[in-house]
């Protein structure tokens, strides 16, 4: 007899399903100032496309109490910095298709290590070759360090009579020590400035030129 068709009426719209975790995001490279991190976004159902952004954190060595480190982003890299030194990081993956959004955070980096202080231009002393007995030598410039900020110094001032006999006749912070009077008696010696750079990472020290003690 033949065929004929009858539509039904529409149904509602269809809904997606809204983003949702199913493997952590993870975070990899050195945890060290000057390091890149680079995030991960794990893993994560839903309906697609799903874009994600991503939030770095700065928290306490035990992950917890954080604050933002830097604002949520398209870019999953992250440079450690010098404020981030002896604190994890973590980073919040924050996902978002048509049906909504959801976040995820990983779990806390290392500490974050600072870099070690690192001369690059030696200390200077006025005068800056001999000396007499009785005059006054100053430390001008602690010279100049790299390294995880702040750096504190401390200067050291040695009587030497052989490159490995030294006595050390003052020692205290720079600058307030940055002055010394060379003593009497010490003629034929020699006067060793010695700088001792400190940080969040650790020591290191330089010597100024050293100085030939006169009469």
């Amino acid at each position: 007899a033949g065929s004929t068709e009858k539509e039904s009426a529409v149904t509602g719209e269809v809904l997606g399903v809204g983003p949702q975790n199913t493997e952590a995001p993870s975070i990899s490279g050195e945890a060290k100032e000057g390091q890149l991190l680079t995030a991960s976004s794990g893993k994560w159902s839903g309906t697609e496309p799903i874009a994600y952004e991503y939030e770095w954190l700065r928290c306490n060595t035990s992950g917890a109490s954080c604050a933002q480190a830097q604002a949520a982003s398209l870019l999953a890299t992250y440079t450690a910095k010098a404020e981030d030194v002896g604190h994890t990081l973590r980073v919040k993956v924050l996902a978002k298709n048509i049906a909504g959004s959801a976040s995820a955070e990983s779990e806390k980096t290392a500490p974050v290590k600072g870099v070690l202080p690192a001369n690059t231009v030696l200390p200077v002393t006025l005068p800056a070759v001999t000396v007499t007995e009785g005059g006054s030598v100053e430390a001008t410039t602690e010279g100049t360090w790299t390294g995880t900020q702040p750096i504190t110094y401390e200067i050291q001032w040695k009587i030497c009579s052989s490159a490995t006999s030294c006595k050390v006749e003052l020692e205290g912070p720079y600058p307030a020590n940055k002055k010394f009077k060379v003593p009497s008696g010490t003629s034929g010696k020699k006067l060793r400035i010695n700088v001792i750079a400190t940080n969040a990472a650790g020591k290191a020290e330089k010597e100024a030129l050293e100085l030939t003690i006169l009469l």
